[in-house]
């Protein structure tokens, strides 16, 4: 997966526009709040196998932030 792909990816789950890139922060969508949090945890381990803790979460700040939590490995 690519870089663009996984912003497309996470945008439509989001339901946002797709100009995300890796500074875009978490907090700037307005439907961030806890269960967003839980279904972004949901979303990455269905996506990519990689489970998160809820205190990964609470530290990511940036969408880059997500990204290397899952692993650079999953990126082209």
């Amino acid at each position: 997966m690519t870089k663009q792909d996984f912003y497309e990816l996470f945008a439509e789950k989001m339901q946002v526009a797709n100009n995300l890139n890796e500074d875009t922060p978490l907090e700037s969508f307005n439907s961030w709040d806890s269960w967003t949090r839980m279904d972004v945890m949901v979303f990455v381990d269905q996506t990519f196998k990689v489970n998160l803790t809820a205190n990964d979460i609470m530290e990511i700040k940036t969408l880059g932030d997500l990204m290397n939590k899952i692993g650079k490995q999953y990126y082209d």
